[in-house]
């Protein structure tokens, strides 16, 4: 009778230990497989990132920056262009000449 009980309880801790290898051999794969996931996230953030720079510098390239010209919140490019235009051609058409000494 002991050596049942002995054979049983031997039988109960080797599925115990069975089955808590199991569960950790499917960690181990689950990490793994999170790792490979997570470097492969990190190189498309890389390539997005670069993208987004590239894609602002594109656009930085074609702005035109007017200076002199008072920021103010609220403003309308379409005025502020039509009356730069107006002054430009005004100034253009009648020079004025400082005198040098």
């Amino acid at each position: 009778m002991k050596e049942i009980n002995e054979s049983m309880f031997f039988t109960l801790v080797n599925q115990k230990f069975e089955k808590i290898k199991n569960n950790q051999e499917t960690i181990v794969k689950s990490q793994k497989e999170l790792q490979a996931e997570n470097v492969k996230l990190k190189e498309t953030i890389g390539n997005l990132n670069a993208r987004i720079d590239y894609l602002e510098q594109q656009a930085r390239s074609s702005n035109l920056e007017i200076q002199c010209v008072p920021e103010r919140k609220i403003e309308d490019l379409s005025n502020i262009i039509t009356q730069l235009g107006k002054t430009v051609i005004e100034e253009y058409r009648y020079p004025s000449f400082h005198a040098r000494s």
